[in-house]
């Protein structure tokens, strides 16, 4: 069934505001989600939201964290997320680096005691809209083997640019390893995963995602992407103060520890060192003489980086979005108990 966004995102939101948590902040959950599912990314979106309210009933989350600033330097911020969900948290931190960088040029916030916070874009692209260059990261449990190790030490690490764009922003959200919660979708739909993504339990290449899930997956470009992930891991905790490699748990599947994680925020106002607006004209430019180069075939696309994901939010606004009749009728019992 096809639905309205904004219909879907009342009804999400009320989720949480039926477990203790304020109308804003629902809100701010709900549009983190839907906006995931609108631009084609469902293993970030509405899939996850029961699991962040069973962790709230749970006590495993705060409905109402007191978010504050511990350290203020004022362009490099410390943000203690007091253990609120992680959209809220990452949210606040977003407005801060904003607020910052429109007066300083520049503004990073360092976030440590919060929680999943999903589709690092969704903040990425707040920032963009606000005429700025975004620079995402976050640490995950560990479920990367490393160049030369035999069981999993660093997570899917995810690492996030936003960049605004005169038709769309460019936007490269990406792990160093395939993404977990996408194996985690094949396996639910019984399909197999691309060679190269993981190794089972015995250290063998699979296919199959459900012995994926339970060996270790591999790093993007061997030791390249393993490079990647131990940056991710310093900039994310050993910077913010959460937790890292295996003292990370996993703040989804764990129903036992809080898993205190962290992230960085970053966001750079191009227009302090350019005149206004000359920035998203060079990078208009630069989009077109890069479309505009041979192409290896007649039928080729030259796409960027968040162009997808661009075409899926048209095709949403056109025709509404997509919504198991199976989860809408799960998601409405439960908001009217």
């Amino acid at each position: 069934m096809f639905v309205n966004p904004a219909e879907w995102r009342a009804i999400c939101a009320k989720l949480f505001t039926t477990v203790g948590v304020s109308e804003k902040d629902a809100m701010t959950i709900a549009e983190a989600a839907v906006n995931a599912d609108i631009r084609g990314v469902a293993s970030h979106g509405t899939a996850r939201l029961l699991v962040y309210r069973d962790r709230i009933k749970q006590g495993l989350i705060n409905p109402t964290p007191d978010i504050r600033i511990e350290n203020d330097c004022p362009t490099l911020v410390h943000l203690n997320g007091d253990n609120g969900l992680g959209q809220i948290v990452a949210d606040a931190a977003a407005d801060i680096a904003i607020e910052r960088a429109k007066k300083y040029g520049c503004c990073c916030v360092s976030s440590y005691h919060t929680n999943h916070m999903a589709l690092l874009s969704h903040y990425g692209l707040k920032i963009a809209n606000a005429g700025m260059i975004a620079y995402i990261m976050c640490n995950t449990t560990p479920f990367v083997a490393t160049t030369g190790a035999a069981e999993p030490v660093i997570g899917t690490n995810p690492i996030c640019w936003c960049i605004p764009g005169k038709e769309f922003p460019i936007v490269l959200d990406m792990a160093i390893s395939p993404a977990r919660g996408k194996i985690k979708n094949a396996a639910a739909a019984n399909k197999p995963i691309p060679e190269g993504w993981a190794l089972d339990k015995n250290g063998q290449p699979t296919t199959d995602p459900k012995a994926a899930l339970e060996g270790v997956l591999l790093p993007i470009a061997g030791h390249k992407g393993y490079g990647i992930g131990i940056v991710v891991e310093v900039f994310s905790a050993l910077l913010s103060g959460g937790n890292s490699g295996r003292n990370l748990t996993h703040p989804l599947d764990d129903y036992q520890h809080v898993p205190n994680c962290g992230n960085f925020i970053m966001a750079l106002d191009p227009s302090k060192l350019l005149a206004e607006d000359a920035f998203i004209e060079r990078v208009d430019d630069y989009v077109k003489m890069v479309k505009a180069s041979k192409k290896s075939s007649p039928d080729a696309e030259i796409l960027f980086p968040g162009e997808l994901e661009h075409r899926a939010e048209i095709r949403v606004s056109e025709n509404g979005l997509e919504v198991s009749e199976e989860v809408y009728k799960q998601f409405t019992s439960l908001i009217a108990e």
